[in-house]
């Protein structure tokens, strides 16, 4: 029986305060799917669409430009960053993320707002790489050995599994030490698997 607090499936007949996209995957339907199949079934609970008017209002006095002032950002932006600081996401979320922005493109706006905001930033004693004024950490790393350890690796990444096998390939030093370019210290890699196992090592993972 269905209430001012709960909304019924009417494919699988479980009580809901709304019926979400998610618990229509599982029916292999999507909202509009379900809407069209029963147009009398409502998606919400009256309760569940009191309780969302509300909250729309609440966020609209909040978001009023009047009433939204720079110390709330400032502080909202506090409570974003302490949340996030030290945060690890799993690989499957990673893989989510990754998949839901393949083939996303930013417009130039965006672009050139983040490149104004990276000025500046991570140069000189600011960059992880940084090992002391006017030292060339990759001192004798040459072209010439690049491409031996390509050759060597037949210009493949040497993760396991990994998706982009030959895409923008460079050598990865096994034991972190740049100026060790012996042939044997030096794997292929592509640039995202480049990319990850430097961060694991950066946040203590591995």
């Amino acid at each position: 029986m269905q209430t001012s607090f709960m909304v019924i499936c009417q494919i699988c007949k479980r009580e809901f305060k709304y019926i979400s996209p998610t618990h229509l995957k599982l029916h292999s339907m999507s909202i509009q799917e379900y809407h069209n199949k029963f147009p009398d079934s409502p998606l919400r609970s009256p309760f569940s669409i009191e309780t969302k008017d509300k909250m729309r209002q609440i966020k609209k006095k909040w978001w009023d430009g009047d009433n939204w002032t720079e110390e709330m950002s400032q502080r909202r932006s506090e409570i974003a960053t302490k949340i996030n600081t030290g945060r690890i996401l799993s690989k499957d979320s990673r893989d989510k993320i990754s998949k839901s922005l393949l083939g996303h493109k930013q417009s130039d706006e965006t672009r050139f707002r983040k490149h104004k905001a990276k000025i500046g930033k991570n140069t000189g004693k600011d960059c992880p790489a940084y090992q002391g004024k006017n030292t060339n950490i990759y001192r004798g790393f040459t072209n010439y050995i690049k491409h031996q350890v390509l050759k060597r690796d037949n210009y493949t990444c040497q993760e396991l599994n990994c998706p982009n096998a030959s895409k923008n390939l460079s050598p990865h030093h096994l034991d972190f030490n740049k100026q060790n370019n012996d042939l044997c210290n030096l794997i292929t890699l592509c640039r995202s698997c480049h990319i990850t196992i430097h961060w694991l090592v950066r946040k203590g993972i591995i």
